[in-house]
């Protein structure tokens, strides 16, 4: 496999992850500081928006970022599983900087938003998503 495949293989998902990253996320910011506004607690409405988010985005990461074609089921326990310690992590985040420190919760979810994504971006790649031909490379 030559080296620009293999740039191609890791680069091309990660700037369709982005891309969807950056509508996904903005949409769901959005929504977070809508909720917010009408007084519904932080982490209250974080989770709401993840929950949302993690369906919607499995079929849109599954076909278009990774162009996966295993079977779903398969696939959707794993992913399930990344996004709930994604949750968990973005959670903490808040409890931790918000309720412990007093910082601004909008300042610390927008700087989750992006530790995490980066997070969920290595775990799917690598781990529920992962390519037959990535395995065989790795052996050699």
């Amino acid at each position: 496999m030559t080296i620009l495949v293999k740039i191609k293989r890791l680069y091309a998902p990660f700037i369709r992850y982005a891309l969807l990253g950056i509508l996904m996320n903005s949409l769901g910011y959005f929504l977070y500081f809508c909720a917010t506004q009408l007084r519904v607690e932080p982490k209250v409405a974080m989770t709401l928006i993840y929950i949302f988010g993690v369906g919607l985005n499995f079929v849109l990461t599954r076909k278009w970022v990774f162009g996966h074609k295993g079977n779903w089921g398969a696939t959707f326990g794993g992913y399930v599983l990344v996004y709930l310690l994604g949750y968990i992590m973005n959670y903490s985040l808040l409890w931790f900087f918000v309720d412990r420190l007093g910082w601004s919760h909008l300042f610390v979810q927008a700087l989750s938003v992006v530790i995490v994504a980066v997070f969920l971006f290595a775990s799917l790649r690598f781990f529920v998503f992962r390519h037959r031909d990535d395995a065989r490379v790795q052996q050699r």
